[in-house]
């Protein structure tokens, strides 16, 4: 396609340089050559544009292909641009007509529906969760009734839409309807995205092992079809499941994997999401220095427009985090102020909560309990109501943290044995450790009982121990040894 490309091009022959430089661009975007691919691409656009007669609909679907590289590589401004510019040219040309030059067929009734889909997930690749909602409503509206391909890929995406805003009562319905479509199609790639998408609100609300069941089942399709960006996506969910799992090793495995594909597909930002994920292990196992590492290159990659405003606000929250630990309370405040500035920017609500909860620990932290008793009490709430369960157990220990402080002893055991209860529930180990410790500190240090101290602490020893959480091994260690002091 190459040498045919310049043949023809240098032999003015518009309408098979538009042909070759079309089959050239799918060449090099099938190896994820971005550079190569959008030069082939504009090549083919410059000889249509040299052509006489309407030939909009294939300028349309170059744009369209144009957009379709940038978003794979993570450029997804760049994206939007084009594929706002081939819904306008689309529009404008009619539904009758049909591509002359370029060597793509076009299913005509679906695709302003098409086109509106991929404006909606570029939005909402971009962390501009209003705009893709928008867009992905109107590709619902132009959706024809017997398109069931285009119809199943716009129902996971609308899954999307529905899951950044919390909804995931509705983010599960319209990822089930899209499952249920793709498995009627025999789509391999769209039964791959709908698990993919269902799996990310099933993280958020608790349902781990469901969630790890279809993200296997989505990370198996992805590599029938040889999808590498599906595959990138997949394999870092599954990490995160296994991170909230308490299996470390399987969480960095898959964090890798999504690493080493995002490095051949030139993904940037999907690399300072997996940054991001990384850190968060090593913030686990307590190597804060490796996880203030990663965590600020994704800072770097939103400054250089690569990572969205919700993504550098969370590593920001991160490092907050890790500020607290190494009792660093100014530097601490002030990361998780600009996290919660650029997340507020983001529209992200379950991130905002999340980082309202880091700063709360920040106020207790430095022992103003009554602001951070209220900005906690408040937050729990919205928590509880968003039906965010992960959440919910961590607001429910840092509360009884605060309760613990100012002497409502009995509330705060209340509360900690609640988030215990939640974390067992979830069967998240690491969580229901850090809630046993917490347990352990105040049963020891308010009420004087060593028999339910020492049943946590070992109990949150052996959790810590297995997962490999050296930071907070050590903190229930120290606790062991004070009561080991006490006289008996």
């Amino acid at each position: 396609a190459d040498l045919l490309l310049h043949h023809f091009e240098s032999a003015n022959n518009h309408r098979k340089t538009v042909f070759f430089g079309a089959l050239a661009g799918d060449r090099a975007a099938r190896m994820y050559a971005r550079e190569e691919a959008i030069h082939s691409y504009g090549r083919a656009l410059e000889a249509l544009l040299e052509m006489t007669g309407e030939k909009a609909v294939d300028h349309s679907l170059i744009l369209e292909k144009c957009g379709d590289v940038y978003r794979n590589s993570g450029d997804y401004q760049e994206a939007l641009e084009k594929y706002h510019a081939a819904f306008a040219i689309w529009e404008g040309a009619g539904q009758a007509q049909k591509p002359e030059c370029v060597p793509w067929g076009i299913n005509q009734a679906s695709q302003n529906s098409n086109l509106c889909r991929k404006i909606a997930v570029s939005y909402e690749q971009a962390s501009q969760y209003d705009e893709s909602a928008l867009w992905i409503d109107k590709a619902v509206e132009f959706l024809p009734r017997d398109s069931s391909k285009t119809a199943s890929r716009v129902y996971a995406a609308k899954s999307a839409t529905h899951f950044r805003k919390s909804e995931y009562e509705d983010a599960i319905d319209w990822a089930e309807r899209a499952l249920s479509i793709a498995r009627v199609t025999g789509n391999s790639a769209d039964m791959a995205y709908a698990h993919n998408i269902i799996a990310n609100t099933f993280i958020h609300i608790g349902k781990l092992h469901e969630a790890i069941r279809h993200l296997q089942q989505a990370i198996v399709l992805y590599n029938e079809v040889q999808n590498f960006m599906g595959m990138a996506s997949a394999n870092s969910n599954l990490g995160s499941c296994y991170l909230l799992s308490d299996k470390l090793e399987y969480a960095v495995k898959h964090y890798q994997v999504a690493l080493e594909v995002e490095a051949i597909i030139h993904n940037d930002a999907r690399v300072a999401i997996d940054h991001n994920n990384l850190g968060e292990v090593y913030l686990m196992q307590g190597q804060l220095e490796k996880s203030v590492a990663l965590l600020e290159k994704v800072i770097s990659a939103h400054k250089e427009g690569y990572a969205p405003e919700a993504l550098a606000g969370y590593a920001m929250m991160n490092i907050s985090r890790c500020q607290v630990y190494e009792d660093k309370l100014d530097d601490a405040r002030d990361s998780i102020g600009k996290a919660l500035e650029l997340i507020q920017k983001s529209g992200v609500k379950i991130i905002y909560l999340e980082a309202q909860l880091q700063q709360a620990s920040v106020l207790l932290a430095e022992g103003r309990l009554e602001d951070a008793k209220s900005l906690c009490e408040d937050t729990k709430k919205e928590i509880e109501a968003q039906g965010a369960r992960l959440l919910q157990l961590n607001a429910g220990r840092v509360l009884a943290k605060i309760l613990s402080r100012e002497g409502s002893v009995e509330s705060a055991i209340e509360e900690i044995i609640t988030s215990i209860e939640l974390a067992r529930s979830m069967g998240s180990k690491f969580e229901e450790a850090r809630s046993l410790k917490e347990h352990a500190r105040i049963m020891l240090e308010h009420k004087g009982d060593t028999v339910k101290a020492v049943e946590s602490l070992e109990r949150a020893e052996s959790i810590f121990s297995d997962i490999g959480a050296a930071r907070e091994l050590g903190y229930t260690e120290r606790l062991k040894a004070r009561l080991a002091e006490l006289p008996e």
